[in-house]
């Protein structure tokens, strides 16, 4: 029973998102709503380039790798905008 419980505990603790910070969510709504209006002038497959560089920012920032994202995602829309 203490065996199945600890277990239970362990994927419980672990399951749960190490670090949701409300820093990494509004840096990447903020990044998307830069995007959005940028997105007539890209074609598809040069968006979904910039979609899957956002999400990967946005990953990294969330996993606790990544302290402040709102450097990286102005970058990330100077190059956008360099285009």
């Amino acid at each position: 029973m203490r065996t199945a419980l600890a277990a239970i505990l362990v994927l419980t603790a672990t399951a749960l998102p190490l670090s949701s910070d409300g820093n990494c969510d509004s840096a990447y709504i903020r990044f998307m709503d830069h995007l959005g209006e940028t997105a007539v002038a890209q074609n598809g497959h040069r968006l979904a380039h910039w979609h899957r560089r956002g999400l990967r920012i946005f990953y990294a920032c969330d996993s606790g790798h990544l302290q402040q994202p709102e450097a990286l995602f102005r970058d990330l829309e100077k190059q956008i905008a360099d285009l």
